[in-house]
């Protein structure tokens, strides 16, 4: 196969079935759409469920920020399908020639034409923060010799952006682009037009083989994320060199069944704490805070039923025992006979299990971003 025969998936699907590809993997909770009001455009994301499930399928990779204009019944956007870092069931590795490009670690911008304007998204929103501040940029510059019906996909680094790495300036890096017709645009043709347009593009570095730049990614300090291996069919494979991967590693376990697990544990989770980067600080205190405060509202409600119910006898407790309620009924008997650190410590344990979160799913919590992108990262 031709590299000039490979086109975007997306258009490669008859539009009605792509949408009822989209739809039935919403409707099975694996991908999300979200509509711009103001334009009619329709965003559809893969949702985390589909990341915890493995929900891959067809539909669900391509759902990557894929914007849709349903009214004219188009595909607007071609964003990178979903690819998956080297050595995980779902990564392709062909046998073909591969160009390394090195891996940014910010958001992805996804660019696009609608209306008469040059607009930006990120892969889950048409106006989140990320995209905000890539618009004002784009809007900065002379996006006359940009093409209309061409996604062009870039990189958002800076510093309220953090996610591991730390670089030195803010940028807006050219990462690839999609024709209208599918088709991905070579290397060379998108030097260009970083340099016409006055962006850099993400670099790219020679290697002998896969081989070598697997051992060389292995090596790279903390201050870079790895490469992004693009083969001649177009699939791509991300390969992260071992520091990031530990610090990532660590972030990726400030989850609510992590935080939960220190608890039952009798853990430090201050020490767990001080062990992220600050930018993830925000969502421990917010993970700690949730459990620890059902926590306490159980073992409260638990005392306080034990205090009224102190001048009955067992048998006398038992025949009330439907009146009181399911949450706390369970734990009446054992509060009155943890009588020592044994007993005491198994009753902790059991009302723990009742706030345990299910799925990595805590009631009130909002991931942030870099959360989310860590959260996509690893599973």
């Amino acid at each position: 196969m031709s590299e000039a025969s490979i086109v975007h998936p997306a258009r490669a699907i008859p539009f009605d079935d792509l949408i009822d590809g989209l739809e039935r993997a919403r409707h099975d909770a694996l991908v999300s759409r979200k509509v711009c009001r103001s334009t009619g455009l329709v965003l559809y994301c893969y949702t985390q469920r589909c990341v915890y499930d493995h929900g891959w399928d067809r539909y669900s990779l391509l759902a990557r920020g894929l914007i849709i204009d349903p009214a004219a019944g188009v595909v607007v956007a071609t964003p990178f399908p979903k690819f998956f870092n080297i050595g995980e069931r779902h990564a392709t590795v062909p046998d073909l020639p591969f160009e390394a490009f090195e891996k940014l670690d910010g958001s992805l911008i996804i660019a696009f034409h609608h209306s008469g304007k040059w607009r930006t998204a990120t892969k889950g929103a048409l106006n989140s923060s990320q995209a905000v501040w890539a618009q004002t940029r784009l809007d900065a510059m002379d996006t006359s010799r940009l093409v209309p019906g061409t996604t062009y996909l870039f990189e958002a680094i800076y510093p309220e952006n953090v996610i591991v790495v730390r670089y030195p300036e803010a940028s807006l890096s050219l990462l690839a682009a999609y024709f209208a017709n599918g088709r991905e645009m070579p290397s060379d043709v998108l030097d260009m037009v970083g340099f016409v347009i006055g962006f850099p593009v993400a670099a790219r570095h020679a290697f002998a083989s896969l081989a070598e730049m697997v051992s060389t990614a292995t090596d790279l300090p903390r201050d870079r994320e790895g490469f992004v291996i693009r083969f001649a069919d177009g699939t791509r494979v991300k390969v992260k060199g071992n520091a990031y991967k530990s610090i990532h590693g660590l972030i990726s376990r400030c989850t609510p069944l992590a935080v939960w697990d220190v608890m039952a544990a009798g853990g430090d989770l201050e020490e767990m704490r001080r062990d992220l980067p600050e930018e993830f600080w925000a969502d421990f205190d917010q993970i700690a805070k949730i459990l620890q405060a059902r926590f306490i509202r159980l073992a409260a409600s638990v005392c306080h039923a034990a205090e009224d119910a102190a001048g009955l006898t067992d048998k006398e407790l038992g025949l009330r025992l439907s009146e009181v309620p399911d949450p706390i009924r369970p734990f009446l008997f054992p509060f009155r006979k943890a009588t020592t650190d044994e007993t005491r410590e198994k009753l902790r344990l059991a009302m723990l299990r009742t706030i345990r979160p299910n799925g990595n799913v805590l009631d009130g919590y909002v991931p942030s971003y870099a959360m989310g992108r860590v959260m996509d990262d690893a599973a």
